[in-house]
């Protein structure tokens, strides 16, 4: 007869101890698993928000200003920036946004990533631990007519070596970052809250209160830790630098079809002020600018002279062959010099091409 032998307490002591192995490295594997897909959401907003700040640039001409940190969901003011023309000169409200002074005593404002004025998702404007991304930008970066890519105003720091941090952005001197945008990492430490509108506390004494201490200086880090103590640090940054002019050194002069020198350059003296060539018909206005070259047209055809805007003194061009280019309108001197001279519609050539000499400044200290 055979008996039914059940499970001793020994082997169902190990069985059960094999259960609590494998359960708690799965609840391990869980948990690492979820830090990083919330790791690579935070981080994938803040790429999103780092290219959209970028097209905003190249589209309008500079970035936009901060939006308020203490708009609610459905708020006019939700995700919008305080002003789009003078980020500069923007009043300063409680609880929506700072400015702060920056290198060279230049303003920096802080306050919420404007991602209804950058055309992203609403939730973009935090990151997923439900913190408000902090965002600071230079504010004559972003105030219209006062872009210059070199008067970038916030420090950027790693932890460096004891209380000496190092620059992490370095052109054209130190301090010279755009933007910051800051995710306050999984302890919310000086986020506002997406939620609840309150701002959580800076953590005293931590490398991470660098980036909730309200001034123009972040710190962006390699050594991420959520141990207590001094080296407590769980944000995530991104700062930049626009690319856009790097190409021309400092000193270095181009001739620009404007009335005037854009943000960053200096009228060059040895150019005398600007030229301007192209058709003028009799009776027209002078163009304006000293100094300017024009070429005249009368009658349809092409007159061998000169005006000097300057001193409105007309001369003649020697070696001008009007003869060689066909009579009545509709045509354009291209080239200059001895010889025939080639002629094109006027369809094909613009009216004026003002070229006013410029030299590139140097960087601000």
């Amino acid at each position: 007869m055979l008996k039914n032998k059940g499970f001793t307490l020994i082997e169902l002591a190990i069985v059960l101890l094999i259960a609590g192995v494998l359960l708690a490295s799965a609840s391990a594997l869980l948990l690492t698993y979820v830090k990083q897909s919330q790791l690579s959401v935070t981080h994938k907003r803040l790429d999103s928000i780092d290219e959209a700040l970028q097209l905003f640039l190249e589209l309008n001409g500079r970035y936009p200003c901060a939006a308020p940190l203490n708009a609610a969901f459905g708020a006019a003011t939700f995700g919008v920036e305080i002003a789009n023309l003078d980020c500069d000169g923007a009043a300063v409200v409680a609880n929506q946004t700072t400015q702060v002074v920056g290198r060279g005593a230049r303003n920096v404002r802080i306050g919420a990533v404007p991602v209804r004025t950058l055309n992203l998702p609403d939730d973009y404007i935090a990151d997923v631990w439900g913190g408000r991304f902090t965002y600071a930008v230079t504010s004559a970066l972003a105030s219209n007519g006062t872009y210059d890519r070199t008067q970038g105003a916030i420090f950027v720091n790693d932890s460096g070596a004891g209380a000496a941090p190092n620059p992490v952005v370095t052109f054209p001197v130190p301090g010279s970052a755009h933007y910051v945008i800051t995710s306050h990492g999984i302890n919310n430490s000086g986020a506002t809250v997406l939620a609840g509108g309150g701002v959580v506390a800076c953590t005293a004494g931590t490398l991470e209160n660098e980036n909730c201490d309200g001034d123009a200086t972040f710190m962006n880090t390699l050594l991420v830790g959520n141990a207590a103590g001094a080296n407590l640090y769980d944000d995530i940054v991104v700062s930049t630098l626009s690319a856009l002019g790097d190409q021309v050194p400092p000193f270095a002069v181009m001739a620009f079809n404007l009335n005037a020198c854009p943000n960053g350059w200096t009228p060059f003296a040895a150019a005398n002020g600007s030229a301007i060539f192209g058709t003028f018909a009799a009776g027209d206005p002078a163009p304006p600018g000293a100094g300017s070259l024009i070429l005249l047209q009368s009658g349809g055809v092409l007159a061998n002279s000169v005006q000097d805007l300057e001193t409105g003194v007309l001369s003649t061009i020697p070696d001008l062959d009007i003869t060689s280019l066909p009579p009545g309108g509709g045509t354009n001197l291209l080239q200059s010099g001895a010889g025939a001279f080639t002629a094109t519609p006027l369809n094909n050539v613009p009216a004026f091409v003002a070229l006013h000499y410029c030299q590139k400044d140097p960087p601000a200290p």
